[in-house]
């Protein structure tokens, strides 16, 4: 089976001089990718806030009236913020996510800059989730004896 052969893949990257109860205990620490989840408007308003980046938008655009994307993607992320009918950013839609990643990016590469590279960072970081290595493997719970047996034996 394709979990066994994944037990078994990782089971061989694990330092040869581990006891089996402490490579055991390493698979079950892993952790991977998962996928992502909806961000809560309020999420991106109180980090954008505190950073005072809300208020730097605000009057950027007002300045700024030349037609561009990145005030296009700020007028938006004001506008969705605002918006009392949008309670999260759908981030978990893979295309979602890639036209907030855009507009952020945008802010970023602006001049001047509205936001840094950290914030970017940050704000897609709210999106991301983890998942356990057994779970994201087919496993429905952490890796056992039982399954280094079925895999093939290993210790």
């Amino acid at each position: 089976m394709a979990y066994y052969t994944a037990l078994q893949t990782i089971w061989a990257t694990l330092p040869s001089t581990d006891t089996t109860a402490q490579k055991l205990a390493a698979v079950n620490a892993m952790t991977v990718d998962g996928p992502n989840q909806d961000v809560p408007v309020a999420n991106v308003e109180g980090y954008l806030s505190i950073g005072g980046i809300l208020t730097n938008m605000e009057d950027w655009l007002a300045a700024n009236t030349t037609p561009s994307a990145a005030r296009t993607s700020a007028k938006e992320l004001l506008r969705t913020i605002a918006s009392p009918h949008v309670m999260a950013f759908n981030t978990s839609a893979p295309e979602t996510y890639a036209a907030l990643q855009g507009m952020l990016n945008a802010l970023a590469a602006s001049p001047p800059a509205l936001l840094t590279a950290a914030n970017v960072s940050a704000l897609l970081a709210m999106a991301a989730t983890t998942l356990p290595w057994w779970q994201a493997n087919g496993y429905s719970s952490p890796i056992s004896s039982a399954d280094m047996i079925a895999a093939g034996g290993l210790s």
